[in-house]
């Protein structure tokens, strides 16, 4: 089966710009046992609107699902030791003039029960409706959730599994 969806695979085109968008592809499902790396970009400026990242992934790449509509993500998470790493701006949404005022899609994030390091820059730039953390997120980076365009009076509820939040991971 497919092991890995190398860098801007299916991007439209490398610079994220709105005019380089291919909103035609709207829907990617990925093998649930054989997909261990989803590249820097490989989905960049498309048309998706909802993704589910299977357990077998391993690391999904900085801005890998960048620029797309996308209003709902799930992250089932892998196994131990390693777990699924989700490297900066994986989803981000912000800069692209897509959602109201050009603001973002706003995005909810769905973290399974595997586990899961959200690395530093993660959700910068993304616009979230909501997130549920899971039950085995351990690692939350750097400034991983700045500007992140939750909604004033959110009351997030993390997994006893987190052993870390890098500095600013929060801060708006």
């Amino acid at each position: 089966g497919i092991t890995k969806v190398f860098k801007f695979a299916f991007a439209f085109g490398e610079s994220g710009s709105s005019s380089d968008a291919n909103r035609d592809l709207t829907a990617v499902i990925f093998p649930a046992s054989s997909l261990i790396n989803i590249d820097q970009g490989a989905f960049s400026s498309l048309g998706l609107t909802s993704v589910t990242i299977p357990a077998s992934v391993h690391e999904v790449g900085q801005f890998a699902f960048r620029n797309n509509p996308l209003t709902s993500a799930t992250v089932l998470g892998g196994a131990s030791p390693d777990g699924t790493y989700l490297d900066m701006g994986v989803f981000s949404n912000q800069a692209y003039l897509l959602g109201a005022n050009g603001q973002g899609v706003p995005l909810t994030l769905t973290l399974g029960s595997g586990q899961i390091h959200v690395t530093d820059y993660f959700g910068s730039a993304t616009t979230f409706a909501s997130i549920d953390f899971g039950s085995a997120i351990t690692e939350i980076g750097q400034n991983a959730f700045n500007s992140n365009g939750i909604a004033a009076g959110w009351i997030p509820l993390f997994p006893s599994t987190i052993r870390t939040f890098g500095p600013g991971a929060f801060t708006n």
